[in-house]
């Protein structure tokens, strides 16, 4: 069916109009941005910790997924940096990559002694939750209301809300 649609833009529009054409409606396989193959779970000795959501193994940026912590300027998030770095000082980690997000960052469950990093570090009260797989929101519930961690000053400052106050 393709073929007879670029055939007959060609015959009554020409060829730059049937390239545009076939490139914005069609979007055959080969067209569009290739997508990098994610790999496979790894293992990382003691890991540097960038954020409390972000890390860097092997020289590739990790964000742990499910989660948000407060960014390295907020008031908190030096807090939340700690706890990680505290959570895997000189522990193996094993990184099982999900996807790719918007920044090229691999986006990863981060696995250490059985215990998944991203849920720890929000039972913990040092992330919340965070606002598009709400996989950890019964997690930061109970957090909150034990006042655990950041949650024993009354509340976690909102990351999103103070990245979106940075002029880009």
């Amino acid at each position: 069916m393709q073929d007879h649609v670029l055939l007959f833009a060609v015959l009554f529009f020409g060829m730059p109009f049937a390239l545009a054409f076939l490139k914005a409606f069609l979007r055959p396989q080969g067209l569009g941005r290739a997508r990098k193959k994610l790999p496979r779970a790894f293992r990382a000795y003691n890991p540097y910790v960038i954020d409390g959501d972000t890390l860097s193994a092997d020289g590739v940026r990790i964000r742990l997924a499910g989660i948000d912590a407060p960014e390295r300027g907020q008031a908190q998030g030096h807090h939340s940096t700690s706890h990680l770095k505290g959570l895997l000082r000189d522990k193996d980690v094993k990184i099982i990559p999900l996807e790719y997000d918007k920044y090229g960052r691999i986006v990863a469950k981060c696995v250490c002694n059985g215990n998944d990093i991203c849920r720890q570090m929000v039972v913990d009260g040092y992330a919340v939750s965070d606002n598009f797989t709400k996989k950890y929101s019964a997690e930061m519930r109970r957090a909150k209301r034990k006042r655990s961690g950041l949650w024993a000053q009354g509340k976690i400052q909102d990351p999103r809300a103070f990245r979106k106050s940075i002029p880009a």
